[in-house]
């Protein structure tokens, strides 16, 4: 697993936006929300052949979504960081907060391995669950 969701900025370091405009929208540390099930692989496909290009990418290694077991292993890999208060690792609606606006990653606390945002935040693609708006 990545350290954070994949950002904006991130994928349009794969995918260039074709203006300016799409550019401003792209760029920063927030994730990447609103692609389809299709969309999240190609971009791990597209990294996977850019990593390798450069020699950043170790032979025989690829970028993937995790399958549904995988991502649910990493959630629940440290039971004490679960246990802390849900403020300090999660963002979550309150007092009937409407508006859900995608928070930059790596804000709150990380679990011992360093992956953060495995709550709230936005939703991650598994590569076992496809869904029906794709």
């Amino acid at each position: 697993l990545a350290a954070t969701e994949v950002t904006r900025e991130q994928y349009a370091s794969v995918f260039p936006a074709v203006n300016a405009e799409d550019s401003k929208k792209l760029l920063g540390n927030l994730p990447l929300v609103s692609v389809s099930w299709s969309e999240a692989n190609e971009f791990c496909k597209k990294l996977t052949e850019k990593e390798d290009a450069s020699g950043k990418l170790p032979a025989g290694y690829e970028y993937r979504l995790p399958k549904g077991r995988e991502w649910m292993e990493a959630y629940q890999s440290d039971g004490d960081f679960l246990k802390s208060p849900l403020e300090e690792r999660a963002w979550f609606i309150k007092d009937n907060d409407s508006h859900e606006v995608p928070k930059p990653v790596a804000m709150l606390k990380s679990n011992r391995f360093g992956w953060y945002d495995l709550d709230g935040n936005v939703m991650e693609w598994c590569s076992d669950v496809e869904r029906s708006e794709d």
